[in-house]
């Protein structure tokens, strides 16, 4: 049986807003991730290695990716996010 991390409350909005003032926008692009994806949609803060993999809401573990690569990474193209560095693997 696995076991889950403990459930953590929300991200500090002080850590997301320096991340969002650090990266001006998504860093995909980059980072030389989903080249053929345009950027689209609001900026979201993505945690390279995952929440769920025991990641933390640090400046060195936080990049910002618009909706539309945060929604590629996670959903659509995993390997090429562990090979670009997006997503670490476990």
């Amino acid at each position: 049986m696995k076991r889950r991390p403990p459930k953590r409350g929300p991200m500090d909005p002080a850590i997301a807003q320096a991340v969002l003032d650090r990266d001006r926008g998504c860093v995909a692009h980059r980072w030389g991730y989903a080249l053929d994806v345009r950027c689209s949609g609001r900026p979201h803060v993505h945690h390279r290695r995952l929440r769920a993999q025991g990641g933390l809401d640090t400046l060195d573990n936080l990049i910002t990716l618009c909706e539309r690569h945060h929604d590629q990474a996670h959903n659509v193209d995993r390997a090429g996010a562990n090979a670009a560095g997006v997503i670490l693997p476990r």
